[in-house]
């Protein structure tokens, strides 16, 4: 269970640091709305992809 934990932990770091550089229209609350969603998104992605090659 820890694993999984650790798993989210990682993934949202590396989707935030790559929007590091993200401006939506000059707005940082847009820009870290979207960050934040996007960071979400690839979490629940790669937990499927993860618990379909990796079964318990």
């Amino acid at each position: 269970m820890k694993k999984d934990y650790i798993f989210g932990v990682i993934v949202m770091l590396v989707v935030l640091e790559l929007t590091s550089h993200l401006n939506i229209l000059n707005n940082w609350f847009i820009t870290h709305l979207v960050r934040l969603i996007l960071g979400f998104v690839v979490l629940l992605i790669a937990s499927m992809i993860l618990k379909k090659f990796l079964p318990k």
